[in-house]
């Protein structure tokens, strides 16, 4: 008796816990908003800002621009919807998703190193635009901050026809990992290779490290008071910055290699292995969780008139076609660059290879 009331209170508290993200299954989702075509177009057009950004210095302010602007026209339709009562929760969840890119993280760390008066090269190259970037890009935090509780706060009072009730921290908690879990699957397999070369490299670089941490250590300022604190807080901390310093600025793949990281997992989470109905995404992860229970009762509408490639995905997909003909225009422009950058690629990786395996470099070539 006591191992039947232990199981029946098990299944229970499971099915509290999966509650939010079975009703988040079972919502609508509008074609346009997740639609195959928007979520590859998105993405494409962040990685093409994420080229301009890097390599194209007279293209940063328009890059920007563009990225704060996906970001509001988003914000803009969503709260309309929201006010009108039009949109779904799986929708607003993908909203959310959408406007976290990799480029407006960027901004907001940035922003955050120009408040904290740090030195930050994107707004070096902004020019006189940098006042009312910072203004965007901190709306921006608060606007996510804002969303996100609205949507877990009160889903039954601006989502209409929903089911869900206010969702627990155990189910928001469960919602976030289980999401985190998909969309890290493909990412994961970059990490181990980041964190081996970025451990290697900094064995190889131990002597500059140190030179690094003994220069930034001689510029700090001591504190007044409390100074025996200050002793393992300034050696993690300018230990931390040297090794990052050294070995970011000695091997720069190491840095294409990160964005094209945080490029993956962003677009894992909106472009999720190709489906073009998201439908059909949660219907197997809720079979997946519930693969024990027999009587578990779940069953997708049908989405009989769903267009992956319908008029209005095609439409919003347009926003990619201006950073694509950017990329393009750059790749002409610099295109003796390019060329010089592939005929010394072989010579490079011999380079890296050698440094790697000697601690040497080859004298005339760069890593």
């Amino acid at each position: 008796m006591s191992s039947s009331q232990n199981s029946t209170l098990s299944d229970t508290a499971y099915d509290e816990v999966t509650a939010y993200w079975d009703c988040i299954a079972q919502s609508d989702r509008n074609p346009d908003v997740e639609g195959y075509a928007v979520r590859l177009s998105t993405y494409i057009a962040n990685v093409c800002l994420a080229i301009l950004m890097t390599w194209s210095r007279e293209n940063v302010k328009a890059s920007v621009y563009v990225i704060l602007m996906q970001a509001y026209t988003v914000f803009l339709a969503t709260f309309i919807s929201l006010w009108r009562k039009k949109l779904s929760i799986a929708d607003a969840h993908f909203v959310f998703t959408i406007t976290i890119s990799p480029l407006s993280l960027y901004l907001v760390y940035s922003t955050f190193r120009l408040v904290m008066r740090k030195s930050t090269g994107l707004y070096e190259r902004l020019g006189d635009s940098k006042r009312w970037t910072a203004i965007w890009s901190t709306l921006m935090l608060v606007i996510w901050i804002v969303l996100e509780c609205i949507i877990y706060v009160a889903p039954d009072h601006v989502f209409e026809g929903e089911r869900c009730t206010t969702a627990s921290f155990e189910g928001w908690l469960f919602y976030r990992l289980l999401t985190g879990l998909v969309v890290f699957e493909f990412a994961s397999f970059f990490i181990p290779v980041l964190l081996f070369m970025y451990l290697l490299y900094t064995l190889r670089h131990c002597k500059d490290i140190y030179r690094e941490y003994k220069w930034r250590q001689g510029r700090v300022i001591k504190w007044r008071f409390f100074r025996i604190l200050q002793i393992p807080w300034n050696f993690v901390r300018i230990l931390a910055v040297s090794n990052y310093v050294v070995v970011f600025r000695s091997h720069r793949w190491l840095v294409f290699f990160a964005g094209f990281h945080s490029l993956s997992y962003y677009g894992r989470a909106i472009w999720v292995s190709g489906y073009p109905d998201m439908e059909e995404l949660y219907d197997e992860l809720v079979h997946a969780l519930h693969s024990d229970e027999p009587d578990y009762q779940y069953t997708v509408k049908p989405e009989d008139d769903f267009d992956p490639l319908g008029f209005g995905q095609i439409l919003a997909a347009t926003i990619a076609i201006e950073p694509i003909y950017e990329v393009v225009k750059l790749t002409f422009r610099r295109r003796w660059d390019v060329w010089e950058a592939i005929k010394h690629y072989p010579g490079s990786v011999w380079s890296g290879i050698v440094f790697i395996l000697t601690g040497h470099q080859i004298r005339g070539r760069k890593f």
